[in-house]
């Protein structure tokens, strides 16, 4: 029995002694300072952002698909109801109410029995779609309109599901969707922010008496600056213009795609069609400005570093659709925007080019082949995009009449206004943002 008891003792002082040396160890290794956090924390910030730009509304389809065959079937049966009840929603600007989960959150902030009143039973199933989006999203987008011209927009977006859940109100409607206040100050797109970092510039006062339209320039991979700009908060446009309400316009079909549509709803995103643009510039007061990416896919094709060319010559829509609505027209640049990505340029004529080009005239977007940094080193190629700065920067508002039918060399002449200021914003400030004084805007 001693020889037991002697042996648990040694074994236990070996135990402590090896607990301890462990202990040492661990204490003595060096632990990560907070810029190392910060910058783990940034790079896992735009990580999500471009997962979800790239996956969520495949994966969401192909879940719901997976679930009809499975005794989870009455979800997706719910869903699919939901998107034929909520169908035009994005483009006529919300149907007055909230979706049925904000007002369950809201009842219960104000002490109202939740299930009381007028939310329909039938709306209920409606509800998992709203509190299972994730925290980030992406898309891109075409249209065409106007004397031969077109404009088109490529952004991403996200949502804070929760964020009135302490609120006495139901919120009001926003055009283009279900717009999420609270996304604005999410504290994620801080440090999506400072990766690059993004900067916004202001040149001039918007009134809020007025809406416009803000030609984002260049088109860039993802539209990084728009998106970080005018969708976010996290850059201070709110401060910057008080009373202006940024829209981000993307392409209709993302809102076709389950989950991913209430996504981009919550994070105040429209169609770029004539429908939902005219919505927000007729029917939605004052101080709305929708933002349009308008070199589109066909633009994203010439993205590179060192090369600032913008598809514009031809693209007039955009300049039709405020004439029509008397908004006027805001020009900015994104400086920094080509730089984020490598991509493989094709030659014009290539067999290769041709694909891409038939391919945005099917689909809206174009397939780029492109590469950034990997995940865990600069050095390494991934699908991230490389630390630049980005500054946009807002110029001066041109003045628009309101002509319901303007004609083509009214269009042409208001179209030819545009360019000239916005090639004299790129002139005034490239050499303040990376470029030099030689670099020029090319316009075709």
């Amino acid at each position: 029995m001693k020889t037991i008891i002697a042996a648990c003792s040694q074994n236990l002082s070996g135990s402590r002694a090896s607990i301890q040396t462990a202990l040492r160890t661990l204490l003595a290794a060096p632990w990560p300072s907070q810029r190392d956090v910060r910058s783990w924390l940034q790079l896992l910030s735009v990580l999500q952002w471009v997962l979800s730009f790239l996956l969520l509304g495949t994966v969401s389809l192909l879940l719901l698909i997976y679930l009809v065959f499975t005794s989870f079937w009455p979800i997706s049966a719910l869903y699919l109801a939901w998107i034929i009840f909520d169908w035009d929603t994005p483009e006529k600007g919300g149907d007055g109410r909230s979706p049925p989960f904000l007002q369950l959150c809201s009842r219960m902030g104000s002490g109202v029995p939740p299930f009381s009143g007028s939310i329909p039973a039938w709306q209920m199933g409606s509800t998992m779609s709203h509190l299972l989006l994730p925290s980030s999203l992406p898309s891109s987008s075409r249209w065409e309109e106007g004397c031969g011209g077109s404009a088109g927009s490529v952004s991403r977006g996200s949502c804070c599901p929760l964020g009135w859940a302490s609120s006495p109100a139901v919120p009001p409607r926003f055009a283009g969707g279900r717009r999420l206040p609270c996304l604005r100050q999410w504290p994620v797109w801080r440090h999506f922010r400072d990766y690059f970092p993004v900067k916004l510039v202001k040149t001039h006062d918007l009134s809020p008496s007025h809406n416009y339209i803000i030609g984002s320039h260049p088109h860039g991979i993802l539209c990084v600056g728009a998106f970080c700009n005018f969708v976010t908060g996290s850059t201070g446009f709110g401060e910057m213009f008080p009373g202006i309400r940024p829209s981000l316009t993307t392409l209709a079909g993302n809102f076709r795609l389950p989950i991913f549509r209430e996504y981009l709803m919550s994070g105040g995103l429209c169609p770029v069609t004539r429908r939902a643009i005219g919505y927000l510039l007729s029917k939605n007061g004052t101080g709305n400005a929708v933002a349009i990416v308008i070199g589109g896919a066909a633009e994203s094709l010439s993205c590179r570093p060192g090369v600032t060319t913008l598809i514009l010559k031809n693209r007039k829509g955009f300049v039709r659709m405020a004439l029509q609505h008397g908004a006027y027209l805001v020009p900015s640049f994104s400086f920094g925007e080509n730089d984020l990505f490598r991509q493989v340029v094709f030659e014009e004529g290539s067999w290769m080019r041709s694909i891409q080009q038939r391919f945005q005239k099917m689909m809206g977007f174009a397939p780029c082949v492109f590469y950034g940094r990997g995940l865990t080193s600069v050095r390494s190629r991934g699908f991230l995009p490389y630390a630049r700065p980005i500054t946009t920067v807002v110029g001066e508002p041109v003045t628009v009449p309101k002509i319901e039918d303007p004609s083509c060399e009214t269009v042409d002449m208001y179209h030819e206004m545009y360019v000239r200021s916005l090639l004299k914003l790129f002139e005034e400030n490239k050499t303040k943002y990376g470029l030099s004084e030689t670099d020029e805007l090319h316009i075709l």
